[in-house]
């Protein structure tokens, strides 16, 4: 477990072991809080969910972690804050994902991000907006969609 990991009670994290052990690949919580998630969402430990999980319990390096996220402006042991990317869209007219300039400024990091909105969690249906899309931007700010 790590500072970002939700914790619970030995009998809690039993149940929540069990449920885990449901999710196959996907119950990696490497950089996703699964224990915040499956304590919230009240889950039985003999179900497990379909589909994508929220943004509300990523982690800090997950490469999608947003400002929905609950770990979005904590604060690191060195006096950093943890800053999360913005997701802009919609289902009908699709979504766009502004990472943090962090992001924009490491090839690693901005590698990592690609891989994951081409690979099988997002499809290469979501577009990276950068400061090359500065129109667009303009126009979300206008709309008040971002500050």
């Amino acid at each position: 477990m790590d500072r970002f990991d939700t914790k619970l009670t030995p009998e809690q994290e039993g149940d929540f072991l069990k449920w885990k052990s449901l999710l196959g690949d996907r119950g990696s919580d490497a950089d996703y809080d699964l224990r915040g998630w499956w304590l919230k969402s009240g889950m039985p430990s003999d179900d497990a969910p379909e589909g994508h999980f929220s943004d509300e319990f990523k982690k800090p390096n997950h490469p999608t972690f947003s400002d929905e996220s609950v770990y979005h402006g904590t604060e690191n042991p060195d006096g950093t804050k943890n800053l999360g990317g913005k997701w802009v869209g919609n289902d009908k007219d699709g979504w766009g994902f502004a990472p943090t300039p962090d992001i924009v400024s490491d090839s690693e990091k901005l590698k990592r991000l690609k891989q994951y909105l081409d690979g099988p969690a997002e499809g290469g249906k979501v577009k990276i907006i950068t400061g090359e899309h500065d129109d667009f931007l303009s126009l979300l700010k206008a709309a008040g969609k971002i500050p």
